[in-house]
């Protein structure tokens, strides 16, 4: 099964951010480091956070402003899926075009 575990967002405004979530969320942050740059919601069973990052400007293509973090026990399930088996069979067939009943064997 594959849990939310936390939304982390990034800002360079994290007051500004915060007091939004708190108003939206209609409490103050449930854990708060402002000399490390973090606050925290407790939303349901994941977890909402702000993050100060310095590095955060202007309009960006790549995602580095919110993180989703999912997690699962099957973790090693999944790894295993992803590694075959066995060795995929190599053509039998002396010209190996894969395609003939020979080489699909």
């Amino acid at each position: 099964m594959l849990n939310l575990n936390s939304i982390m967002i990034g800002t360079k405004q994290p007051t500004v951010l915060v007091a939004f979530y708190e108003k939206a969320l209609g409490k103050p942050a449930d854990f708060v480091d402002p000399s490390n740059g973090f606050w925290g919601w407790q939303v349901g069973s994941a977890f909402l956070s702000v993050l100060e990052h310095s590095a955060i400007e202007g309009s960006t293509k790549e995602p580095g402003r919110v993180m989703f973090n999912f997690e699962t026990d099957q973790a090693s399930s999944v790894l295993i899926a992803r590694t075959p088996p066995n060795p995929p069979a190599q053509p039998t067939s002396s010209h190996g075009c894969g395609t003939c009943s020979a080489c699909q064997r």
